[in-house]
């Protein structure tokens, strides 16, 4: 029995799905570069500190201040926003997440079994089981995490 039609159509586009992602980020650095300099200019207007925050700011907040410095009128500063948004950013790299994937074996009707990583006593030898993440076959060293440390195996 082959995979289920779905899978299949999402199988078989995964590559042009990769080849556009690839094209979209060709253009970063371009971008990078724009946007830096636009904060240099909201920078020298007094709107914010330096030209990297331009990056904590949202997409409608530049639009008005760009607005607002083509005809000239005064800018309210956005530094306070700029430092709340990145006190929430620092907090939420606080935040560590659950460690384990949920052991249901069902849910909702849906056997999840295929979809958890094998059990850490059902590994043995030197045959490392888990779930695949892309087609195909593959035979090559593996690198192990035990936590911060890394050991070629």
């Amino acid at each position: 029995m082959g995979l289920p039609k779905d899978l299949r159509y999402g199988a078989n586009h995964a590559q042009v799905r990769e080849n556009a992602l690839s094209d979209i980020g060709l253009g970063y650095p371009v971008l990078r570069k724009m946007l830096h300099e636009l904060g240099s200019r909201c920078a020298q207007a007094g709107l914010i500190v330096q030209s990297e925050d331009i990056f904590w700011l949202k997409a409608d907040q530049v639009q008005d201040a760009i607005a607002l410095l083509e005809v000239g009128k005064p800018l309210t500063s956005l530094v306070a926003c700029v430092e709340q948004r990145q006190a929430t950013h620092k907090g939420a790299q606080a935040y560590h997440p659950a460690t384990d994937v949920a052991t249901k074996k069902k849910y909702m009707g849906f056997d999840l079994t295929s979809f958890t990583p094998a059990a850490e006593d059902s590994q043995t030898g030197d045959t490392l089981k888990g779930i695949a993440a892309s087609a195909g076959r593959i035979t090559a060293l593996a690198c192990v995490l035990h936590g911060q440390r890394i050991s070629a195996r």
